[in-house]
């Protein structure tokens, strides 16, 4: 027991939400979400940590996500977060079947993005 609250006071963010709300953990996108790995082939995270999102460039030409408490959780910063290359980088099967942009935001960071238009 008192490992797990050693754990659980370590890594606070690794649990930021829930999957969304009335979502079906079969469905395509889900399918879609759990076939995401990052740039060193590691899971993305899964449906509880990737949620579709606003991107947009920043004067830098990067790419911005909207990492926002609504969609994410009450562990998410509320703010436009910058998009590595690392989380460019990020494979899945395909491209995101809904077409929109996606991001997996775990730990701080938006450690996977996808987008039919911006990768």
């Amino acid at each position: 027991m008192l490992k797990l609250l050693v754990l659980a006071f370590l890594f606070p963010a690794v649990a930021l939400a829930a999957p969304p709300p009335g979502t079906d953990p079969n469905s395509a996108i889900a399918q879609w979400v759990h076939s995401a790995h990052d740039a060193n082939k590691t899971p993305c995270c899964d449906y509880s940590d990737c949620r579709q999102t606003a991107v947009r460039l920043a004067p830098d030409g990067r790419y911005e996500v909207w990492i926002g408490r609504e969609e994410y959780g009450s562990g998410a910063p509320d703010a436009w977060m910058p998009v590595s290359d690392f989380a460019m980088e990020a494979t899945a099967k395909g491209p995101p079947p809904d077409g929109r942009a996606w991001a997996c935001f775990w730990g701080g960071m938006v450690k996977c993005f996808f987008s039919d238009g911006a990768s």
